[in-house]
Protein backbone atom coordinates (compact mmCIF):
# COMPACT_ATOMS: atom_id res chain seq x y z
CA UNK A 1 0.00 0.00 0.00
CA UNK A 2 1.10 3.68 -0.58
CA UNK A 3 2.37 5.25 2.42
CA UNK A 4 0.26 8.85 3.27
CA UNK A 5 1.89 11.82 1.95
CA UNK A 6 3.20 14.29 4.44
CA UNK A 7 1.59 16.27 6.87
CA UNK A 8 2.41 19.83 7.96
CA UNK A 9 3.31 18.81 11.13
CA UNK A 10 5.85 16.02 9.78
CA UNK A 11 7.41 18.56 7.12
CA UNK A 12 7.96 20.95 10.00
CA UNK A 13 10.14 18.61 11.60
CA UNK A 14 12.17 18.01 8.23
CA UNK A 15 12.54 21.85 7.96
CA UNK A 16 10.93 24.82 8.90
CA UNK A 17 10.88 28.92 8.29
CA UNK A 18 13.09 29.55 11.61
CA UNK A 19 15.54 26.44 10.62
CA UNK A 20 15.72 27.78 6.77
CA UNK A 21 16.03 31.17 8.30
CA UNK A 22 18.92 30.33 10.85
CA UNK A 23 21.16 29.98 7.32
CA UNK A 24 20.96 33.49 6.52
CA UNK A 25 22.24 34.26 10.39
CA UNK A 26 24.94 32.15 9.65
CA UNK A 27 25.64 33.57 5.80
CA UNK A 28 25.35 36.91 7.26
CA UNK A 29 27.97 36.10 10.30
CA UNK A 30 30.36 34.71 7.29
CA UNK A 31 29.67 37.87 5.29
CA UNK A 32 30.61 40.37 7.69
CA UNK A 33 33.80 38.70 8.40
CA UNK A 34 34.56 38.79 5.57
CA UNK A 35 34.35 42.75 4.63
CA UNK A 36 35.99 42.84 7.48
CA UNK A 37 38.83 41.21 6.90
CA UNK A 38 38.71 42.88 2.89
CA UNK A 39 38.72 45.70 4.93
CA UNK A 40 42.02 44.92 6.73
CA UNK A 41 43.51 43.66 3.94
CA UNK A 42 43.31 47.25 2.16
CA UNK A 43 44.91 48.50 6.29
CA UNK A 44 47.74 46.22 5.70
CA UNK A 45 48.17 46.70 2.25
CA UNK A 46 48.27 50.27 3.63
CA UNK A 47 51.14 49.76 6.12
CA UNK A 48 53.26 48.23 3.42
CA UNK A 49 53.43 51.16 0.83
CA UNK A 50 54.05 53.27 3.77
CA UNK A 51 57.56 51.11 4.52
CA UNK A 52 58.47 51.79 1.01
CA UNK A 53 57.78 55.59 1.21
CA UNK A 54 59.95 55.85 4.24
CA UNK A 55 62.49 54.13 2.34
CA UNK A 56 62.33 56.63 0.15
CA UNK A 57 62.56 59.25 1.88
CA UNK A 58 65.32 58.39 4.11
CA UNK A 59 67.50 57.83 0.82
CA UNK A 60 66.35 61.08 -0.64
CA UNK A 61 67.77 62.64 2.77
CA UNK A 62 70.97 60.23 2.61
CA UNK A 63 71.03 61.75 -1.41
CA UNK A 64 71.29 65.23 0.35
CA UNK A 65 73.91 64.61 2.58
CA UNK A 66 75.96 62.95 -0.28
CA UNK A 67 75.34 66.11 -2.32
CA UNK A 68 76.43 68.56 1.13
CA UNK A 69 79.65 66.44 1.95
CA UNK A 70 80.72 67.05 -1.84
CA UNK A 71 79.59 70.72 -2.35
CA UNK A 72 81.78 71.96 1.00
CA UNK A 73 84.37 69.21 -0.39
CA UNK A 74 84.64 71.48 -3.34
CA UNK A 75 84.85 74.56 -2.06
CA UNK A 76 87.10 73.02 0.58
CA UNK A 77 85.12 74.30 3.83
CA UNK A 78 83.72 71.61 6.48
CA UNK A 79 80.69 70.58 5.70
CA UNK A 80 77.47 71.55 8.04
CA UNK A 81 75.57 68.23 8.19
CA UNK A 82 74.08 68.21 12.01
CA UNK A 83 71.02 68.91 10.75
CA UNK A 84 70.80 66.91 8.09
CA UNK A 85 72.19 64.20 10.21
CA UNK A 86 69.39 64.49 12.40
CA UNK A 87 66.91 64.02 9.65
CA UNK A 88 68.55 60.72 8.42
CA UNK A 89 68.60 59.41 11.67
CA UNK A 90 64.97 59.91 12.79
CA UNK A 91 64.52 59.05 9.18
CA UNK A 92 66.02 55.75 9.50
CA UNK A 93 64.49 54.72 12.78
CA UNK A 94 61.34 55.28 10.83
CA UNK A 95 62.63 53.30 8.07
CA UNK A 96 63.25 50.21 10.61
CA UNK A 97 59.90 50.84 12.48
CA UNK A 98 58.07 51.11 8.81
CA UNK A 99 60.11 47.65 7.42
CA UNK A 100 58.76 46.13 10.91
CA UNK A 101 55.58 47.16 10.90
CA UNK A 102 55.47 45.74 6.67
CA UNK A 103 57.03 42.33 7.61
CA UNK A 104 54.04 41.99 10.32
CA UNK A 105 51.17 42.62 7.87
CA UNK A 106 52.67 40.58 5.17
CA UNK A 107 52.29 37.86 7.74
CA UNK A 108 48.75 39.41 8.86
CA UNK A 109 47.99 39.34 4.99
CA UNK A 110 48.40 35.36 4.28
CA UNK A 111 46.43 34.54 7.43
CA UNK A 112 43.85 37.29 6.76
CA UNK A 113 44.32 34.99 3.22
CA UNK A 114 43.76 31.65 4.56
CA UNK A 115 40.89 33.05 6.45
CA UNK A 116 38.91 34.45 3.61
CA UNK A 117 39.52 30.79 2.08
CA UNK A 118 38.04 29.06 4.63
CA UNK A 119 35.24 31.47 4.81
CA UNK A 120 34.19 30.76 1.57
CA UNK A 121 34.86 27.44 1.79
CA UNK A 122 32.10 27.53 4.74
CA UNK A 123 29.95 29.31 2.57
CA UNK A 124 29.67 27.90 0.42
CA UNK A 125 28.70 25.02 2.23
CA UNK A 126 26.26 26.17 4.27
CA UNK A 127 24.76 27.62 0.80
CA UNK A 128 24.68 23.82 -0.20
CA UNK A 129 23.15 23.10 3.29
CA UNK A 130 20.25 25.70 2.71
CA UNK A 131 19.38 24.54 -0.84
CA UNK A 132 19.11 20.79 0.43
CA UNK A 133 16.92 22.06 3.59
CA UNK A 134 15.03 24.46 1.05
CA UNK A 135 14.37 21.38 -1.17
CA UNK A 136 12.99 19.35 1.57
CA UNK A 137 11.21 22.63 2.73
CA UNK A 138 9.62 22.82 -0.62
CA UNK A 139 9.05 18.47 -1.36
CA UNK A 140 7.18 18.75 2.06
CA UNK A 141 4.79 21.44 1.48
CA UNK A 142 4.09 20.32 -2.02
CA UNK A 143 3.70 16.93 -0.36
CA UNK A 144 1.30 18.21 2.18
CA UNK A 145 -0.99 20.31 -0.73
CA UNK A 146 -0.97 16.96 -3.16
CA UNK A 147 -2.56 15.21 -0.37
CA UNK A 148 -5.24 17.98 0.30
CA UNK A 149 -5.71 17.94 -3.68
CA UNK A 150 -6.70 14.71 -3.76
CA UNK A 151 -8.74 14.96 -0.98
CA UNK A 152 -10.25 18.28 -3.09
CA UNK A 153 -10.55 15.90 -6.06
CA UNK A 154 -12.42 13.04 -4.16
CA UNK A 155 -14.36 15.54 -2.64
CA UNK A 156 -15.95 16.09 -6.60
CA UNK A 157 -17.02 13.18 -7.03
CA UNK A 158 -20.45 13.71 -5.64
CA UNK A 159 -21.23 16.66 -7.90
CA UNK A 160 -19.43 14.78 -10.50
CA UNK A 161 -21.92 11.69 -9.87
CA UNK A 162 -24.93 13.82 -9.78
CA UNK A 163 -24.40 15.79 -13.05
CA UNK A 164 -23.74 12.74 -14.49
CA UNK A 165 -26.98 11.01 -13.11
CA UNK A 166 -28.72 14.11 -14.47
CA UNK A 167 -27.58 13.34 -17.86
CA UNK A 168 -28.53 9.78 -18.02
CA UNK A 169 -31.82 10.64 -16.47
CA UNK A 170 -31.96 13.60 -19.34
CA UNK A 171 -31.68 11.13 -22.17
CA UNK A 172 -34.14 8.28 -21.05
CA UNK A 173 -36.75 10.72 -20.33
CA UNK A 174 -36.61 12.87 -23.21
CA UNK A 175 -34.76 10.54 -25.83
CA UNK A 176 -35.57 12.91 -28.74
CA UNK A 177 -32.15 14.98 -28.07
CA UNK A 178 -32.30 17.49 -31.45
CA UNK A 179 -35.98 18.40 -29.79
CA UNK A 180 -34.81 18.35 -26.17
CA UNK A 181 -31.01 18.67 -25.48
CA UNK A 182 -29.20 18.29 -22.53
CA UNK A 183 -28.59 21.67 -21.06
CA UNK A 184 -25.76 20.29 -18.58
CA UNK A 185 -22.75 18.90 -18.62
CA UNK A 186 -22.78 15.96 -20.75
CA UNK A 187 -19.78 13.87 -21.09
CA UNK A 188 -18.32 15.40 -17.59
CA UNK A 189 -16.54 12.55 -16.32
CA UNK A 190 -14.98 11.42 -19.34
CA UNK A 191 -13.55 14.99 -19.92
CA UNK A 192 -12.24 14.66 -16.38
CA UNK A 193 -10.74 11.38 -16.59
CA UNK A 194 -8.68 12.68 -19.63
CA UNK A 195 -7.44 15.88 -17.50
CA UNK A 196 -3.92 14.79 -16.74
CA UNK A 197 -3.91 18.12 -14.28
CA UNK A 198 -6.16 16.17 -12.00
CA UNK A 199 -3.98 13.20 -11.35
CA UNK A 200 -3.98 12.31 -8.02
CA UNK A 201 -1.61 10.88 -5.30
CA UNK A 202 -1.64 6.92 -4.99
CA UNK A 203 -3.55 6.65 -1.97
CA UNK A 204 -6.70 8.15 -3.59
CA UNK A 205 -6.56 6.28 -6.73
CA UNK A 206 -7.66 2.31 -7.27
CA UNK A 207 -3.90 1.63 -6.25
CA UNK A 208 -5.57 1.34 -2.67
CA UNK A 209 -6.29 -1.62 -3.24
CA UNK A 210 -3.80 -4.70 -2.31
CA UNK A 211 -5.11 -6.70 -4.87
CA UNK A 212 -3.89 -4.29 -7.66
CA UNK A 213 -1.00 -2.66 -5.92
CA UNK A 214 0.68 -6.08 -5.24
CA UNK A 215 1.53 -5.98 -8.79
CA UNK A 216 3.69 -3.00 -8.62
CA UNK A 217 7.37 -2.66 -6.83
CA UNK A 218 6.52 -0.12 -3.84
CA UNK A 219 8.86 2.06 -5.19
CA UNK A 220 7.06 1.58 -8.68
CA UNK A 221 3.85 3.28 -6.81
CA UNK A 222 4.74 7.00 -6.72
CA UNK A 223 3.11 8.57 -9.53
CA UNK A 224 -0.29 10.47 -9.79
CA UNK A 225 -3.12 8.76 -11.24
CA UNK A 226 -6.59 9.37 -11.62
CA UNK A 227 -8.75 9.30 -9.02
CA UNK A 228 -10.53 5.66 -7.54
CA UNK A 229 -14.16 6.99 -8.70
CA UNK A 230 -12.75 8.03 -11.84
CA UNK A 231 -11.14 5.35 -12.63
CA UNK A 232 -12.23 2.95 -15.99
CA UNK A 233 -12.53 -0.07 -13.95
CA UNK A 234 -14.96 1.84 -11.49
CA UNK A 235 -16.67 4.73 -13.12
CA UNK A 236 -19.35 2.62 -15.29
CA UNK A 237 -21.26 2.34 -11.85
CA UNK A 238 -20.38 6.67 -11.33
CA UNK A 239 -23.91 8.15 -10.58
CA UNK A 240 -25.96 4.85 -10.22
CA UNK A 241 -27.43 6.03 -7.08
CA UNK A 242 -27.95 9.35 -7.97
CA UNK A 243 -29.64 8.55 -11.12
CA UNK A 244 -31.75 6.01 -9.26
CA UNK A 245 -33.01 8.53 -6.95
CA UNK A 246 -33.86 11.07 -9.53
CA UNK A 247 -35.57 8.69 -11.36
CA UNK A 248 -37.72 7.65 -8.85
CA UNK A 249 -38.59 10.68 -7.73
CA UNK A 250 -40.12 11.67 -11.68
CA UNK A 251 -41.52 8.23 -12.08
CA UNK A 252 -43.20 9.07 -8.82
CA UNK A 253 -45.16 11.64 -11.19
CA UNK A 254 -46.43 9.41 -13.58
CA UNK A 255 -43.73 8.54 -15.61
CA UNK A 256 -42.45 4.73 -15.58
CA UNK A 257 -38.42 4.88 -16.40
CA UNK A 258 -35.53 2.65 -15.21
CA UNK A 259 -32.46 3.34 -14.68
CA UNK A 260 -30.10 0.22 -15.47
CA UNK A 261 -27.29 -0.44 -12.65
CA UNK A 262 -23.73 -0.78 -13.91
CA UNK A 263 -21.47 -3.28 -11.57
CA UNK A 264 -17.85 -2.27 -11.41
CA UNK A 265 -15.67 -4.37 -12.42
CA UNK A 266 -13.19 -5.81 -9.64
CA UNK A 267 -9.26 -6.05 -10.16
CA UNK A 268 -8.36 -9.04 -12.01
CA UNK A 269 -6.50 -10.95 -9.19
CA UNK A 270 -3.34 -12.45 -9.89
CA UNK A 271 -2.47 -15.99 -9.28
CA UNK A 272 0.75 -18.25 -9.32
CA UNK A 273 1.51 -21.11 -12.25
CA UNK A 274 4.01 -23.12 -12.98
CA UNK A 275 4.99 -23.56 -16.77
CA UNK A 276 5.42 -27.05 -18.06
CA UNK A 277 7.50 -28.25 -20.53
CA UNK A 278 7.40 -24.89 -22.85
CA UNK A 279 9.19 -21.26 -22.99
CA UNK A 280 7.51 -18.37 -23.59
CA UNK A 281 8.27 -14.17 -23.18
CA UNK A 282 6.40 -13.56 -20.25
CA UNK A 283 5.66 -9.87 -18.78
CA UNK A 284 7.75 -10.06 -15.35
CA UNK A 285 5.36 -9.78 -12.59
CA UNK A 286 5.96 -6.39 -10.68
CA UNK A 287 7.75 -5.23 -13.24
CA UNK A 288 6.56 -1.25 -14.98
CA UNK A 289 4.46 1.10 -13.37
CA UNK A 290 0.76 1.68 -13.01
CA UNK A 291 -0.92 3.39 -16.47
CA UNK A 292 -1.89 6.89 -15.20
CA UNK A 293 -5.45 6.76 -17.14
CA UNK A 294 -5.80 3.33 -15.31
CA UNK A 295 -3.49 2.21 -12.74
CA UNK A 296 -4.67 -1.83 -12.80
CA UNK A 297 -2.93 -1.75 -16.07
CA UNK A 298 1.14 -1.51 -16.21
CA UNK A 299 3.31 0.23 -18.87
CA UNK A 300 6.82 -0.43 -19.54
CA UNK A 301 7.22 -3.68 -18.44
CA UNK A 302 10.32 -5.64 -18.12
CA UNK A 303 9.69 -8.55 -20.74
CA UNK A 304 12.20 -11.76 -20.69
CA UNK A 305 11.81 -15.68 -21.69
CA UNK A 306 10.40 -18.05 -18.86
CA UNK A 307 11.34 -21.56 -19.02
CA UNK A 308 9.75 -25.01 -17.96
CA UNK A 309 9.05 -25.91 -14.64
CA UNK A 310 9.26 -21.89 -13.76
CA UNK A 311 6.40 -20.58 -11.10
CA UNK A 312 5.23 -16.94 -12.27
CA UNK A 313 2.17 -14.64 -11.06
CA UNK A 314 0.16 -14.20 -13.94
CA UNK A 315 -3.48 -12.12 -14.06
CA UNK A 316 -5.87 -14.89 -13.50
CA UNK A 317 -7.60 -14.74 -16.96
CA UNK A 318 -3.63 -14.99 -18.32
CA UNK A 319 -3.15 -18.16 -16.04
CA UNK A 320 -6.42 -19.60 -17.28
CA UNK A 321 -5.88 -19.54 -21.03
CA UNK A 322 -2.39 -21.39 -20.03
CA UNK A 323 -3.47 -23.95 -18.20
CA UNK A 324 -6.63 -24.97 -20.71
CA UNK A 325 -4.05 -24.88 -23.66
CA UNK A 326 -2.03 -27.70 -21.10
CA UNK A 327 0.96 -25.16 -21.01
CA UNK A 328 0.50 -24.39 -17.45
CA UNK A 329 -0.14 -26.06 -13.88
CA UNK A 330 -2.03 -24.07 -11.13
CA UNK A 331 0.40 -23.24 -7.95
CA UNK A 332 4.06 -24.21 -7.62
CA UNK A 333 5.08 -27.36 -8.99
CA UNK A 334 7.99 -29.31 -8.86
CA UNK A 335 9.35 -30.82 -11.75
CA UNK A 336 8.28 -34.86 -12.10
CA UNK A 337 10.60 -36.94 -10.79
CA UNK A 338 12.28 -38.21 -13.64
CA UNK A 339 12.24 -35.57 -15.54
CA UNK A 340 15.20 -34.57 -15.63
CA UNK A 341 16.66 -37.92 -16.41
CA UNK A 342 14.14 -38.07 -19.16
CA UNK A 343 15.67 -35.25 -20.68
CA UNK A 344 19.35 -36.35 -20.71
CA UNK A 345 19.08 -39.44 -22.18
CA UNK A 346 17.22 -37.42 -24.94
CA UNK A 347 13.66 -39.62 -24.30
CA UNK A 348 11.84 -36.13 -25.25
CA UNK A 349 12.34 -37.13 -29.19
CA UNK A 350 10.31 -40.54 -28.35
CA UNK A 351 6.54 -40.28 -29.77
CA UNK A 352 5.18 -41.45 -26.36
CA UNK A 353 6.81 -38.28 -24.59
CA UNK A 354 3.71 -36.20 -24.82
CA UNK A 355 1.84 -39.52 -22.48
CA UNK A 356 4.65 -39.17 -20.69
CA UNK A 357 3.98 -35.92 -19.96
CA UNK A 358 0.45 -35.89 -19.43
CA UNK A 359 1.15 -38.98 -16.96
CA UNK A 360 3.16 -37.49 -14.90
CA UNK A 361 1.19 -33.99 -14.55
CA UNK A 362 -2.38 -34.98 -14.71
CA UNK A 363 -4.56 -34.59 -11.86
CA UNK A 364 -6.92 -37.65 -10.46
CA UNK A 365 -8.61 -39.74 -12.59
CA UNK A 366 -6.77 -38.15 -15.65
CA UNK A 367 -3.62 -40.78 -15.59
CA UNK A 368 -4.96 -44.05 -17.57
CA UNK A 369 -1.70 -43.56 -19.48
CA UNK A 370 0.17 -44.56 -16.15
CA UNK A 371 0.97 -47.92 -16.28
CA UNK A 372 2.16 -47.71 -20.45
CA UNK A 373 4.35 -44.92 -19.23
CA UNK A 374 5.90 -47.01 -16.34
CA UNK A 375 6.50 -49.85 -18.56
CA UNK A 376 7.69 -47.77 -21.34
CA UNK A 377 9.91 -45.30 -19.16
CA UNK A 378 10.25 -47.11 -15.84
CA UNK A 379 8.74 -43.84 -14.24
CA UNK A 380 8.76 -43.37 -10.55
CA UNK A 381 5.02 -44.19 -8.95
Amino acid sequence: MPKPTTRPAEAAKRASPPALHAYATRLAALDDEQHRLRARLESLSETIAAADTAAVELEALREQHRAGRAAALLQNVPADLKSIDTEIGAAEAADRDAREQAATATTAIELAGNRLTEIETERQAVLAERDAAARVYIMAEHADAFARFGEAVSALAGPVARLTAAERVWRLFFPDSRRDPYPGRAGLADALRQAEALRVPPEFTALRDPKIAERYAPEAIQGACVAAWLDPTQAGSLGDAEAATLAATLNAAGYAITVAHHQPQEPEPWVTVTLLNCTMPMAVAGSGIPDPSCPSRAINQEMRTAGPWESLRLPQSEAARLIGLGLAAEGVVAPPARHDEAVAVGLRKSPEWANYERALTAGPGESRNAAFVRSRFNADE
